[in-house]
């Protein structure tokens, strides 16, 4: 387009005589005068991007993070796919080592996201069967050789799957996954729906079966392997809540299950993998070992945490020809290649320890929350690589985390271990950080060089607050934190997705109930905060008046809560126009018809982040209904929100003047990104603030990106 918009120009600077320098300079402010295209344009290539173009595509495996790997499988072709869990998505990994997209619904070689894999199985035809929560609900999907998707087992509903039903109709909530060479499907349930685990079968007739009945020792348990041995018996690996896991044998031609071996405790990462030898590789990874595990029951430890092994949570395998195995360590999102007398040597993913390389680049993992310190940092709460970082003048700098874990204690800055970073604040020489799977806010303290537990539950299913309720700190609980935001001084705010609810978070760590009664709608405006219907508020932001402002992110509108520190803060309608109505015009919205109207009359399309610029204008990111069922898993495994029945629409955002008045900024019909198809479009835009250069920098969480665009050139 610039080449374009300058060629018209060349022969009149061209003709000018090279020596003749004020007339080029005359004449070059006259064309600019005459053509604002070009300046305008030259201002749109000015969009930095921070993170790796198309995630990393086409570079060396050991130079892009990975997103929550989850499962490996065989490609085919010498190489292995690698299961990114929360966007699912399948990357892989050539022999060479070069890393590729299969699966993305943007830009892999299929076009199709599966979120939250939790498990792949390769038959020998080439097909791809894949375990999780999918759009279209928990279950499992067949992708065939030639593109084709095709769901096998489950429904819209999460739920304990029912014997002699047909497996289309059955409720689902798979964790394992097997195929026979008969075709026979096996799946083991995951222990998030009553009534306890089991093993079940499906065969050609597509009806769900038990062939043999749970052991009473599973209980309130996961099926977190599966493998048919060498022996031809069906193996299973159980990790028990609050005891040692076990492995279950199913043999050829019998009804019942039989204990095979007892191991140490595993969680839900565990997995089971057929040696070349006949054996077993047993991955533990609340224990920490990587066992192998003859079928005669003799044992050996190949790698331990407590021996230093360099995988700190070993999870799912991938068994190779030579001997060895591919291990995935949840604790660093690492695939690792383990030989049988415990030699480690990377493969895929991008070291936590390793320093920034400029001639590299940046690479993130899931950017998912953003800060501004006094320092003039881009702080960035890295999700998927269980850090918070730092960005300023070039180099990129890991402030704690990027191995996966947690504690209640305090601990050292270079040691601190995070699980799910998702959102932070810089206040007062202090950075303020939702450990959000460790249900914790935590403070870092570079002064005193020591991260700190402000407030933390570890309550399974979070406790919804009564109004006038006040929790102690070690009662509150951030498990379904997305927004958190605060003034210069006072308190912090949180948004509980789950709950519902907005909550008040004193410096102390105790905490009073804000907004939302916890009952789900959309209710209440005009009316006490405390009393209003909320559905799934997402991100926060404070207004310059001192008011807080709330994505409400099921209701696509924008709630704003009047004098949020008083006694008695009231609520009312901000931005858009209630869901039916949305939903309605959505397709006109993202032609131009909301152009120019007030904030109260346009539609929106899932607002989940916000923020002010120094003028007082308002930008916020809607998700659209493409990616976002990505995005954030409740408490569970329930979707954000449920988006298969909502047009399908980018993601995109939108500027509100000081008059209230919107126009779109980023996506269809705005300035910047307007292609929603292109490699480079938005995708789940999480976290937005302007920074000191006036650029509007977004957290683009499926994209792995921190996008910025310029402002002050914006009219």
């Amino acid at each position: 387009q610039l080449r374009d918009s300058l060629a018209s120009t060349v022969v009149s600077l061209t003709s000018i005589p090279e020596y003749q320098t004020q007339a080029v300079v005359d004449t070059t402010s006259s064309l600019r005068r005459s053509s604002p295209a070009v300046d305008q344009l030259l201002e749109t290539i000015k969009v930095l991007l921070l993170g790796q173009d198309r995630l990393g595509e086409g570079l060396p495996a050991l130079d892009v993070p990975l997103a929550g790997p989850s499962a490996l499988v065989d490609d085919g072709a010498g190489g292995f796919l690698i299961a990114e869990e929360r966007p699912g998505r399948l990357r892989q990994v050539s022999a060479a080592g070069v890393l590729t997209t299969y699966m993305d619904r943007m830009q892999g070689r299929y076009k199709f996201n599966m979120g939250a894999i939790s498990d792949v199985f390769r038959t020998s035809e080439g097909a791809l069967y894949l375990a999780g929560t999918q759009t279209q609900g928990h279950g499992v999907h067949r992708l065939s050789p030639d593109g084709t998707l095709t769901q096998l087992v489950g429904t819209q509903a999460r739920g304990r799957s029912t014997v002699g039903a047909s497996a289309l109709a059955s409720e689902a909530c798979p964790e394992s996954l097997w195929v026979d060479r008969d075709g026979t499907l096996w799946f083991g349930e995951d222990g998030k729906v009553a009534g306890g685990v089991r093993v079940l079968s499906v065969g050609a007739d597509g009806i769900v079966r038990e062939p043999a009945p749970a052991l009473p020792a599973w209980g309130d348990a996961k099926v977190v392997g599966l493998v048919r041995g060498s022996d031809g018996a069906l193996y299973a690996l159980i990790g028990i809540t609050g005891a040692k896991g076990q492995i279950a044998r199913l043999a050829p031609g019998e009804t019942q299950w039989k204990k095979f071996a007892e191991v140490e405790e595993t969680g839900s990462f565990g997995d089971l993998a057929n040696a070349p030898d006949g054996g077993l590789w047993v991955a533990l990874d609340r224990s920490g070992r990587l066992l192998w595990l003859g079928l005669d029951k003799k044992r050996r430890v190949v790698l331990d945490r407590a021996a230093n092994s360099p995988i700190g949570k070993p999870c799912d395998l991938l068994p190779q020809p030579d001997g060895s195995v591919l291990v995935i360590d949840a604790d660093t999102s690492l695939v690792h290649r383990v030989t049988r007398e415990g030699q480690t040597s990377l493969l895929a993913g991008l070291d936590p320890k390793r320093p920034f390389d400029p001639a590299k680049g940046v690479a993130l993992n899931v950017p998912q929350g953003l800060a501004l310190d006094a320092q003039g940092r881009l702080l960035i709460a890295e999700m998927g690589g269980n850090a918070v970082q730092a960005w300023k003048d070039g180099n990129l700098t890991r402030l704690s985390g990027g191995v996966m874990g947690g504690t209640t204690a305090t601990q050292t800055l270079d040691l601190a271990r995070f699980n799910g970073p998702n959102a932070l604040l810089a206040r007062n020489g202090l950075l303020y950080v939702v450990d959000r799977l460790n249900f914790a806010v935590r403070v870092i303290d570079e002064a005193a060089g020591e991260v700190r537990v402000l407030a933390k539950n570890s309550a399974p299913v979070p406790m919804r607050l009564s109004a006038g309720q006040t929790l102690a700190p070690n009662a509150v609980n951030l498990l379904d934190c997305f927004g958190f935001t605060a003034a210069s001084q006072g308190p912090f705010y949180f948004s509980a997705v789950y709950r519902n609810q907005v909550v008040r978070l004193q410096e102390t760590g105790q905490a009073q109930l804000l907004a939302g009664s916890g009952e789900k709608g959309d209710a209440g405006d005009g009316g006490p905060a405390d009393q209003a219907q909320l559905e799934r508020p997402g991100g926060l932001g404070v207004t310059p008046q001192g008011d807080l402002l709330i994505t409400d992110v099921g209701n696509f509108r924008v709630r704003r809560v009047l004098q949020p520190q008083g006694n008695a803060p009231r609520i009312e309608a901000f931005m858009g126009v209630p869901l039916a109505q949305s939903i309605g015009r959505l397709s006109a919205s993202y032609a131009g018809a909301d152009e120019g109207k007030p904030a109260t009359e346009v539609a929106m399309a899932a607002p989940a982040a916000l923020c002010y610029d120094p003028e007082g204008n308002l930008y916020v990111a809607e998700l659209g209904t493409v990616y976002s069922h990505a995005l954030f898993n409740l408490p569970g495994g329930a979707p954000l929100i449920d988006f298969s029945t909502l047009p399908v629409v980018p993601a995109r955002i939108r500027r509100v003047d000081r008059e209230g008045r919107v126009t779109t900024l980023v996506g269809p019909g705005g300035r910047f990104l307007t292609d929603p198809t292109a490699v480079d479009a938005l995708v789940l835009p999480t976290s937005l603030l302007v920074d000191g250069q006036g650029r509007l920098v977004v957290a683009d969480a499926g994209a792995n990106l921190v996008r910025f665009f310029p402002l002050r050139a914006i009219p």
